[in-house]
């Protein structure tokens, strides 16, 4: 968008002009409402369910959903993504309950407590792609399939050993 032409023509201010055309009939308070109760029922709500219920298009749905209602898909179940106060509230009142539990016992289970998000820490090191190239050898010459013969296979295993 050329701002610097619309200042020259003498415009002042950097909001949306009003134009004509026909007003958002699908993005409205009642529909938002309707899908908000539809998620809090079932959080495995689907883009379909909510169509078929309201009667309005796709994109409406997701500006409902992503920009209104602030949730988004995470596992195949709708999950807030920002907090309300009240649930701010109520994860400090617990955790406060839990410091005072622990620090009462002179415990250090306190230390044994991880808390997360919705990120997924695995308990294993998988092997990179140079750690699983290295395991064996396999000569390729001219695109042909690998060499399988008896004697190549000996030879590239006391090589190996060696």
């Amino acid at each position: 968008y050329n701002w610097f032409a619309e200042f020259q023509r003498g415009r002042t201010f950097l909001c949306d002009e009003f134009r004509e055309g026909r007003p958002s009939t699908s993005v409205v308070a009642t529909n938002v409402d309707v899908v908000r109760e539809m998620i809090e029922r079932d959080r495995h709500m689907t883009y379909r369910k909510i169509q078929a219920f309201l009667g309005i298009d796709m994109k409406a749905i997701y500006t409902i959903l992503h920009d209104h209602l602030s949730v988004r898909k995470l596992c195949t179940r709708w999950i807030l993504h920002n907090l309300t106060e009240a649930q701010k509230h109520a994860r400090v009142k617990w955790s406060k309950e839990m410091l005072k539990k622990f620090n009462r016992d002179r415990s250090n289970l306190v230390y044994n407590i991880v808390t997360e998000d919705e990120t997924w820490i695995y308990s294993y090191e998988p092997e990179s792609k140079q750690q699983s190239k290295n395991r064996r050898i396999i000569l390729h010459y001219d695109n042909v399939s690998c060499h399988t013969a008896r004697q190549t296979v000996d030879f590239l295993s006391k090589k190996m050993s060696n």
